[in-house]
């Protein structure tokens, strides 16, 4: 009977490892979260205009690179509002053009990226919530 226990927990430790080994693997990784064009912008160029939409997951995509003086336009595609600030929190100094955008379900906001580098921001219901915009 102590075999059968130990046989028993020998392959349920095996079982694990191998489960936890094939689920972090690049090639899953890759799978789950694809990197294309459409949800993070061309690497390295800069776009003429972005689209930033916010769900009950957070900001996509992020980050948005685009040219100064380019629209940012963000889309509350949740069923709660939300509201965009620029880090830090509480502050909210570091970009006056995210400073305050509370947006409702399905409602839009747009913004024009004059501050070159990147610029942070979160929502102000859930801060664990960011995004980036960079603007070359």
């Amino acid at each position: 009977m102590k075999k059968l226990a130990l046989l028993v927990v020998i392959v349920l430790i095996a079982a694990f490892w191998w489960f936890s080994r094939r689920s972090s693997s690049p090639e899953r990784r890759e799978r789950t979260t694809p990197v294309t064009a459409a949800t993070s912008g061309v690497p390295g160029r800069a776009q003429e205009a972005a689209e930033i939409t916010i769900e009950s997951s957070g900001f996509s995509p992020s980050p948005a690179r685009v040219k100064e003086g380019s629209t940012v336009r963000f889309t509350n595609r949740d069923s709660v509002s939300h509201q965009v600030y620029s880090n830090p929190h509480p502050e909210h100094n570091a970009n006056a053009e995210l400073k305050t955008l509370e947006l409702q379900p399905g409602q839009s906001a747009a913004v024009t990226a004059t501050q070159k580098g990147s610029n942070v921001y979160h929502d102000e219901a859930d801060p664990g919530h960011t995004g980036v915009i960079i603007v070359d």
